[in-house]
């Protein structure tokens, strides 16, 4: 690939726009600091992998999406994760990333949701428990 290679700021950015534009109602934070409600996406940038960009290539950003709902019905709490973490669908995360693999930036970059862990594991925000998973995602820039 070839083209300009983005900050990390200008990814997160973008994967949060993508996100945010392909699934009306899930609130997405760029940061945990951010987070207040629920159902929410939290973008936090694990690590990177620069060995490619010190010889011309590229850099790839790995990315953990936390996705948390609310605890207080079970059964529909489950219904709302499943369909944020599925491979398709309305509201799934992953065909947004899949939709816009650009994530409105050029043909340089490509995102890549290629999977997720924790599910169902108990997150805590406000000492409120939640519900989520978390989806593992990966750019290339």
């Amino acid at each position: 690939m070839t083209g300009m290679t983005y900050s990390l700021t200008q990814i997160r950015t973008a994967m949060t726009t993508t996100i945010r534009n392909s699934i009306p109602g899930l609130i997405v934070y760029r940061s945990v600091e951010e987070m207040t409600e629920v159902p929410c996406a939290i973008l936090e940038p694990r690590f990177a992998d620069f060995d490619g960009a010190m010889q011309g290539g590229d850099h790839v950003w790995h990315f953990y999406c936390y996705i948390m709902v609310s605890r207080t019905e079970p059964f529909y709490a489950y219904q709302k994760l499943d369909g944020y973490i599925t491979g398709k669908g309305s509201t799934s995360i992953p065909q947004a990333i899949e939709d816009t693999p650009n994530l409105g930036l050029d043909d340089s970059v490509f995102a890549h949701c290629y999977g997720m862990k924790d599910y169902g594991g108990s997150f805590s925000s406000a000492a409120i428990n939640h519900i989520g998973a978390v989806l593992m995602i990966t750019v290339h820039s």
